[in-house]
């Protein structure tokens, strides 16, 4: 009996020690949910609600619905076009970007021509005229 015991209680621990988790249990990743890209029913069962006759559950309800979902359906068209119009826009126009060289940049350099608040190039320095002694 104690031998039973104690092979069964090595060997779950033996299990315990060894084995790895199942991969559905690593991480917590769920599976993705299917959301569909158009209804599941069809506009069409409105027809059989009882509150008017066939003709007007039509003209009052399935019609509309319908025109609904091709009207969305041509604003994600356009939205789509106008996206990668955008993104064609952007490429063209994207100035290329300079390379990092570890250096500073050019407007950092200094230069003889100017320094910080000088600004004779903007007032002009004024006239003194010397007088001449007799």
């Amino acid at each position: 009996m104690q031998k039973t015991l104690l092979a069964a209680l090595t060997t779950a621990i033996g299990l315990t020690v060894c084995c790895s988790d199942a991969s559905a249990q690593i991480g917590g990743q769920s599976v993705p949910r299917y959301q569909p890209a158009t209804p599941t029913t069809s506009p069409y069962l409105n027809l059989l609600r009882p509150n008017g006759g066939a003709l007007t559950n039509y003209f009052s309800l399935v019609r509309p619905q319908q025109r609904q979902i091709e009207f969305n359906r041509q604003v994600q068209d356009f939205a789509r076009r106008q996206t990668l119009e955008n993104a064609e826009i952007e490429q063209r126009f994207l100035q290329p970007q300079t390379p990092v060289t570890g250096t500073a940049a050019g407007f950092m350099v200094p230069s003889a021509s100017g320094t910080y608040q000088n600004y004779s190039h903007f007032y002009p320095a004024p006239q003194i005229t010397r007088q001449r002694r007799r």
